[in-house]
């Protein structure tokens, strides 16, 4: 189900407990990136904030940092949907998403992974289009309803979020318990 509108009481908040800065991301080293990561307690979420410029060396390296922190925390049983579902939409956030940076935001909500991206195109919404088969792109937002359990946008004057849920069991051992 793909809603759109604000989601705030299940958007990630505003990250504050732990920063770690790292060099700008670039061709030649597209791993270096700015992160920040928070911890809080009070609502049992874990959040995972990665900034990267927008280029066309953006999904590829969004996709692996999101499938490797979910490996980490043990969801093995979800890596192919989060591998394909981050791909699609950091994907349209370097296509459509305006000239600033891409924010990806990792979040744990009790027994979903929630993983949103973050553009600077509030005024470039998200479209399902009725693909060909011999259409090279537009299925996008189609395989994302398919592979999650909740998809949707949220907009502010400025910028835009693309989301997903994944339901999972989060393992005893994992980093987020």
């Amino acid at each position: 189900m793909f809603r759109s509108g604000s989601h705030t009481e299940r958007s990630p908040g505003r990250p504050a407990d732990v920063a770690v800065r790292r060099d700008r991301p670039s061709a030649r080293n597209p791993r270096r990136g700015w992160f920040r990561v928070a911890h809080s307690a009070s609502d049992g979420r874990e959040l995972v904030r990665i900034v990267l410029p927008r280029s066309d060396i953006g999904p590829r390296v969004v996709r692996e940092m999101v499938t490797s922190a979910a490996r980490t925390y043990g969801l093995a049983e979800i890596l192919e949907a989060v591998r394909l579902a981050t791909s699609e939409v950091a994907t349209n956030a370097v296509v459509h998403g305006g000239n600033g940076d891409v924010t990806i935001v990792l979040a744990r909500w009790g027994d979903l992974f929630e993983v949103a991206v973050h553009d600077t195109a509030p005024e470039a919404l998200p479209v399902f289009k009725a693909a060909r088969d011999t259409d090279v792109s537009g299925r996008g937002m189609h395989l994302l309803e398919a592979v999650t359990d909740a998809c949707g946008v949220t907009t502010s004057a400025a910028t835009k979020a693309v989301w997903f849920h994944l339901k999972t069991t989060w393992p005893t051992d994992s980093p987020t318990t």
